[in-house]
């Protein structure tokens, strides 16, 4: 028994399918116009037109329903290939933003380790070269991180940065002396670990901190603030002497007796550096700096008008 033929159902579509059929171009479109316009004539079952298409029947039953829907335009929408708006290969937004704050926060040496953390925190399997894509269209870069110390407070860093003029106004310094600022620390020498880069993104420079194995050689330095003068030291240890024989000099050229006021900190206690500092001047002016701030210590010196 031979099927019903078909019936568009949209008289409006019928009266103009043949003029917009005659002036589309081979593809696509073409062929959804070819099988509205048989279906129009109401001579042809569905079989007849899927057949004259060569489509499926199923794709002919969406196409008519769409054309009886919204007309023409919706016959001939078609929707993008690839990922839905707001995500990237179709994984959600929520994990791709997870992904940008981790590399914010210099937490992926490599591309793997970005790889490894997908799959397990969020379930998203993917291969190398395309987790590594994803951290360049973040604006992710490799760079070698800048090492930090274990004891590092950060909010005692914007402290100090934030109170370093009450400190020097503290120490009672006469107006019109000549004042010199230094910043002074020491450095051990030995076995530390390499530090290789990892993934940050453009414009920031990863701070990360490491183990460090020393051999217990120490060079001592001191840097003018405002005069750019230098003064190094290679010395034995870390102790009060060794503190107090570089702190009767620090800039290498400042005379004899004159007073000095300091600020340290690290492996001497404040009351250690402030006997330190006592020692090495007459009059000393000494502040006491949160522990872990190496970048940030301050030796400040002064000589009489």
């Amino acid at each position: 028994m031979p099927g019903s033929t078909l019936k568009l159902g949209s008289p409006k579509v019928a009266a103009i399918i043949d003029q917009q059929y005659a002036q589309e171009p081979d593809g696509w479109r073409k062929r959804r116009l070819l099988a509205v316009k048989l279906a129009a004539k109401g001579t042809y079952t569905s079989a007849e037109v899927a057949e004259l298409c060569g489509i499926a029947r199923s794709h002919l039953f969406v196409w008519l329903r769409r054309v009886r829907e919204g007309g023409l335009e919706a016959l001939l929408a078609r929707a993008k290939t690839g990922p839905k708006v707001g995500t990237r290969y179709g994984v959600e937004p929520a994990v791709i933003a997870a992904l940008g704050e981790r590399l914010a926060a210099h937490e992926f040496a490599s591309a793997e380790a970005a790889r490894r953390w997908l799959k397990k925190e969020h379930g998203v399997e993917r291969p190398y070269r395309t987790v590594r894509s994803w951290l360049k269209k973040a604006k992710g870069v490799l760079r070698v991180a800048r090492p930090s110390h274990s004891q590092k407070n950060p909010d005692a860093v914007e402290v100090f940065k934030s109170g370093l003029a009450e400190k020097l106004e503290a120490l009672g310094i006469k107006a019109g002396s000549r004042v010199k600022v230094w910043f002074m620390d020491e450095a051990r020498f030995g076995l530390h670990t390499e530090l290789r880069r990892v993934w940050t993104l453009r414009g920031l420079r990863p701070v990360v901190t490491r183990q460090i194995k020393y051999e217990w050689d120490y060079l001592y330095g001191a840097l003018g603030a405002v005069s750019g003068e230098a003064h190094f030291a290679h010395l034995p240890g870390v102790s009060l002497e060794w503190d107090q024989s570089y702190q009767r000099k620090p800039g290498g050229g400042r005379p004899r007796g004159d007073p000095c006021a300091g600020a340290r900190s690290g492996r001497l206690s404040s009351a250690r550096w402030r006997s330190a500092a006592a020692a090495a001047s007459a009059h000393p002016r000494p502040a006491a700096l949160q522990p872990g701030t190496q970048s940030l210590r301050a030796v400040v010196g002064h000589r009489q008008g």
